[in-house]
């Protein structure tokens, strides 16, 4: 048991004003945006604006995913799923990951089936 003062504050999404990257929309698990291994610099995300990618892994292929670039004190987190299974839900994922400024960080999914697998990642 104990006793604590609760401090309850509304603020605007400082995140709004981001401008869209290249890949937009890519908002959810419908406009995925299909990727295929490289570097892709300058993207954005926030709060209200996920960036979805999907990915196809051939069979016992592993596949990672790395952020940097990120202030000090910045933390974003990745989340894989297949998008034929309640993608979106953060329930069923395959993996997690995140990723914290300024060190980065990121995930990795192998594809442990016969056949190809298609992933959908949301940052």
């Amino acid at each position: 048991c104990t006793t604590y003062d609760l401090t309850v504050a509304l603020a605007p999404d400082p995140c709004q004003a981001l401008p869209p990257d290249a890949f937009e929309p890519n908002d959810d698990c419908a406009t995925a945006t299909p990727l295929v291994p490289g570097n892709f610099a300058g993207l954005s995300a926030g709060i209200a604006d996920l960036d979805h990618f999907s990915l196809t892994l051939a069979p016992s292929e592993v596949v990672s995913f790395g952020v940097v670039g990120l202030a000090a004190g910045e933390r974003v987190h990745l989340y894989a799923w297949d998008p034929n299974v309640a993608c979106g839900d953060p329930n069923p994922t395959f993996t997690s990951g995140y990723a914290e400024g300024p060190a980065g960080g990121g995930m990795y999914l192998a594809n442990t089936t016969t056949t190809p697998r298609t992933i959908v990642v949301q940052i």
